[in-house]
């Protein structure tokens, strides 16, 4: 069997977790391959699992992540699987995932979630807390890993366990403001303060979308999709948009604070 990966990540939680689930499916016996989502590049492809990954953004998933899979087209009838990492709650993100990959023409199997620590520096600046500052622990990533190593079986079964509706929360009106309109205006009007910038360039290499800009100084350019990222990854901490001065940021991805028998970031 051949897994296709895609993942979209900001700050290397969901990349970690593609990783993760490839390295288990490779332990199966599968032959995987794992790409970065490029929205401006529809993928056109066969596999015997597609897997889709994406980090949860106010309660819906990112959208470069859900114009890509709109847009794929794998073999008709191909069992797909969303694989979302969230701070807090997937909400009704699985609902939106399922729409978008019915829509590609692929099958929705199955849905798995990853919380992990919550990137958000409005929240980390409310309470590191409640950005669950460590995870995700031990028994999680268990549990996730059992999900993943037991796929295979049940996609030549057609064991399809999970249902993709979420019930409404109270914080599910709040994913209708996620949205392109919206996100450059009101949100994320990024500014730099050039007084601190060293103009080192990491808010353009990490990136995702290639917003950010370096022509004599870093300027952003382009839409937002609201990843936080060039805010969480500035080390001068001169990127911010209005809600985020004296925030604190998220500085890395679990995997690789795992590896490195790393402290939770602060």
């Amino acid at each position: 069997m051949k897994a296709q990966i895609h993942y979209f990540s900001a700050t290397g939680n969901t990349k970690a977790a593609a990783s993760e689930a490839a390295l288990v499916l490779r332990s199966r016996g599968l032959d995987v391959d794992v790409s970065q989502m490029d929205p401006r590049r529809p993928w056109r492809g066969a596999c015997d699992i597609w897997v889709v990954a994406s980090p949860v953004y106010d309660f819906k998933p990112s959208l470069p992540a859900l114009e890509f899979v709109r847009s794929a087209c794998p073999g008709p009838g191909t069992p797909a699987v969303a694989l979302l990492t969230h701070g807090g709650t997937v909400d009704m993100s699985p609902s939106y995932m399922r729409r978008a990959l019915a829509r590609s023409g692929a099958l929705p199997f199955d849905w798995v979630a990853l919380r992990c620590e919550d990137s958000w520096p409005v929240l980390r600046g409310i309470t590191l807390k409640a950005a669950g500052v460590g995870l995700p622990d031990e028994a999680s990533l268990a549990g996730f890993r059992a999900f993943w190593a037991d796929l295979p079986g049940r996609i030549e079964r057609g064991d399809r366990r999970r249902n993709w509706f979420r019930f409404p929360s109270p914080f599910s009106p709040l994913s209708l403001f996620y949205h392109r309109s919206m996100l450059g205006r009101l949100w994320f009007p990024i500014e730099v303060d050039m007084r601190k910038c060293t103009r080192c360039g990491l808010c353009v290499r990490r990136c995702p979308t290639g917003r950010m800009r370096i022509e004599n100084f870093p300027r952003p350019w382009g839409e937002c999709v609201g990843c936080y990222g060039c805010v969480n990854n500035c080390p001068a901490e001169a990127v911010n948009t209005w809600l985020t001065h004296g925030a604190p940021r998220y500085r890395g991805d679990f995997l690789r604070r795992t590896e490195a028998g790393l402290k939770p970031s602060k």
